[in-house]
């Protein structure tokens, strides 16, 4: 993708691939079944992200997850409308405060702290990993699924692509 420097995508992939090895720390007290808007990221200047827990989540089961990118960093406006689909498939839904349209290297940035504080709180399953955005926010999903090779699908709702 242009613009996006080989530094960028190797450490993202790098940082991407350290987070869903390194162990997977006791869920905070998230409610099931409830959209959550502001849930502090570890080590960082205050960065958010809205998540839902569907009603069957167990932490002691893997689960899939969607990351989803509102292009103005509306996280519970982006989590909302996967409160269905989390139900109907037991996805966890991330939303980050943080992400916008605007440079990859600061979103990279955000996400790579996202991702750190996610892997380490809930049980994730590896191989059912989704990201989705809105405009500018479904470029940015797809360039996460492109550059970390390890999304397995993606849904992008109203961009261009060139």
């Amino acid at each position: 993708m242009p613009g996006i420097s080989r530094r960028i995508s190797n450490g993202f992939l790098s940082i991407f691939l350290l987070c869903i090895s390194s162990g997977i720390d006791a869920q905070e007290s998230i409610p099931n079944g409830v959209v959550v808007d502001s849930v502090e990221v570890a080590n960082s200047d205050g960065e958010s992200f809205a998540v839902y827990l569907p009603n069957a989540y167990n932490p002691d089961s893997l689960s899939s997850i969607v990351f989803v990118f509102d292009p103005l960093g509306r996280g519970k406006v982006g989590v909302e409308q996967f409160v269905e689909v989390a139900e109907k498939f037991n996805h966890i839904i991330i939303c980050s405060n943080n992400t916008r349209n605007g440079p990859y290297d600061r979103n990279f940035e955000a996400i790579n702290r996202l991702f750190g504080q996610v892997f380490k709180q809930f049980s994730i399953n590896e191989k059912e990993i989704y990201t989705s955005g809105f405009s500018g926010g479904a470029r940015l999903a797809s360039a996460v699924a492109v550059l970390t090779k390890a999304v397995r699908g993606v849904i992008g709702c109203g961009a261009g692509f060139s």
